[in-house]
């Protein structure tokens, strides 16, 4: 069980200019030119959701498969998904044998991340933080990666 639902987050879609927002993803029906601020709204990839963040903000993530690499570049930072299920929310890269540059999660110099309910598979590193610090990574089923599930 999961303690995800679609209607367990009642935010009202402004942006909160003081840094703290949620903003929505949802691979089935989203769209990248949407706002992001509601699931009805909600962006199709995660690469746009980490577009718009500020510190403080809150990424909800659907269940479903995305075939992207997350890079995070803000400090301060959650991304949850729905769970770590073989139904749940899952970064598939698609190709462990990719090399280096094929990654599921990347930080660099970041600090105060949490990651959340998540799948990693088919990737070369399924997280690789570098200098990440004040960090926290909960309930993620890391698999099928060539070379490393997490590198620090």
């Amino acid at each position: 069980d999961s303690w995800y639902s679609d209607t367990a987050f009642a935010y009202v879609g402004q942006i909160d200019t003081n840094g703290i927002n949620f903003w929505y993803v949802r691979a089935a029906g989203g769209l990248d030119t949407n706002d992001g601020l509601t699931w009805p709204t909600a962006f199709q990839t995660l690469t746009k959701a980490m577009s718009v963040l500020t510190e403080g903000d809150t990424v909800i993530v659907s269940a479903g498969i995305y075939a992207e690499t997350v890079v995070i570049d803000t400090d301060g930072i959650s991304l949850i998904g729905a769970d770590s299920s073989v139904a749940g929310t899952i970064l598939d890269f698609g190709d462990s044998s990719a090399g280096p540059a094929a990654k599921g999660i990347y930080a660099a110099n970041r600090v105060g991340l949490k990651i959340k309910n998540l799948r990693i598979q088919n990737s070369y590193k399924g997280i690789e933080w570098s200098n990440v610090d004040n960090s926290l990574i909960e309930n993620v089923t890391i698999r099928a990666n060539g070379q490393y599930g997490i590198e620090f």
